[in-house]
């Protein structure tokens, strides 16, 4: 594991955001959920089509299925929306999560050189932990729909999990926040308009095709040890069980654990 001490960490800086994606941000200090941030100000009725929402610490980050998700001050927090209407939400919004996947690892890859993978459905991966989670939510107000995209990294941060690593972990000297949230961004709507081909990318990038992993039901039913094929064009999983079935996953119903 490289030192994590060598590296320069740059906090966000709302003015550079805003230069760089030309979308109307705000940087806090702490916050409680960024994602939170969002939803709670598009339920008041303040929609602002390109809001990005920043924290340098969160105090209760939000991790998928209701999950904590460690935000001490050092990682890289911020969320961002955008407006579909709502009759196309149902076509668009299970392919979001994916898109931001594909952003996240690109940036990250063209930025430090990094090697990085995806976990279905929702997690960035580097040498077999994870480096980025991403949560997304949908506020539907009448005809239209906003999803919400929120994404935490680990850059200089320690607090969190044996299962977890950082940017200053993997080896990168300088991290400016306001530089990987910006790229990342412009890179999420850069391929939007694209996003019926996003599982073309996803699948490329999934770390955990033709690898045994354990597939856990929400539905309390018992965990069950399986191969994965493939994704198709909803990134659903498609995986073939111990007994040879084979299923389609929804990331509603299940998650998976790379064995």
């Amino acid at each position: 594991m490289k030192n994590p001490i060598k590296s320069t960490f740059f906090p966000p800086e709302d003015g550079k955001i805003n230069a760089l994606t030309g979308r109307e941000t705000t940087v806090f200090p702490s916050i409680a959920s960024t994602n939170s941030a969002l939803t709670d100000a598009i339920r008041r009725g303040k929609r602002e089509r390109d809001g990005i929402c920043v924290a340098c610490s969160q105090s209760a980050g939000k991790g998928r299925l209701g999950r904590s998700f460690c935000s001490e001050v050092g990682g890289i927090y911020f969320s961002f929306n955008f407006k579909i209407p709502t009759k196309s939400a149902p076509a668009t919004a299970h392919l979001v999560t994916p898109l931001a996947g594909v952003a996240v690892t690109s940036t990250l890859e063209e930025l430090y050189g990094l090697r990085l993978g995806l976990k279905w459905v929702n997690d960035v991966i580097a040498d077999g932990k994870k480096l980025c989670g991403i949560l997304t939510e949908a506020v539907t107000v009448g005809d239209d729909t906003f999803i919400v995209v929120g994404i935490g990294i680990n850059a200089v941060n320690e607090d969190f999990p044996d299962t977890a690593t950082s940017l200053s972990r993997l080896g990168v000297e300088k991290i400016d926040a306001s530089e990987v949230i910006s790229a990342i961004v412009n890179e999420f709507f850069a391929r939007l308009p694209r996003i019926d081909e996003i599982h073309l990318d996803y699948r490329a990038r999934l770390c955990h095709l033709a690898c045994p992993v354990t597939v856990h039901r929400f539905d309390g039913s018992e965990d069950e040890g399986a191969e994965c094929l493939d994704v198709n064009e909803d990134c659903e999983l498609k995986v073939r069980y111990l007994d040879g079935r084979i299923s389609v996953l929804s990331s509603g119903e299940v998650s998976v654990k790379i064995n």
